[in-house]
C-alpha cells in the first residue's frame, strides 16, 4: 500500500489511524495463528507494540 500512488489508492478515503489499527489487527491474527496457544501470552502483545514504537 505504501508504494501505490495516492490517486490510485483504493483506501484513500479511510483515516490513516484506522488503516494502522487494521494492519496491526491482521499482524496480531497472523502471529496468533503462527504460534497457537490456549491463551494469548504477553510476548505477542509486546512484540506488536515494539513494531509500533519503532
Amino acid at each position: 500500500m505504501a508504494l501505490i500512488p495516492h490517486r490510485f489508492d483504493p483506501t484513500r478515503f479511510i483515516n490513516d489511524k484506522v488503516k494502522h489499527a487494521l494492519t496491526f489487527m491482521v499482524l496480531f491474527l497472523l502471529l496468533d495463528l503462527a504460534w497457537p496457544t490456549t491463551n494469548t501470552p504477553l510476548w505477542k502483545t509486546i512484540s506488536l507494540f515494539s513494531l509500533w514504537a519503532y
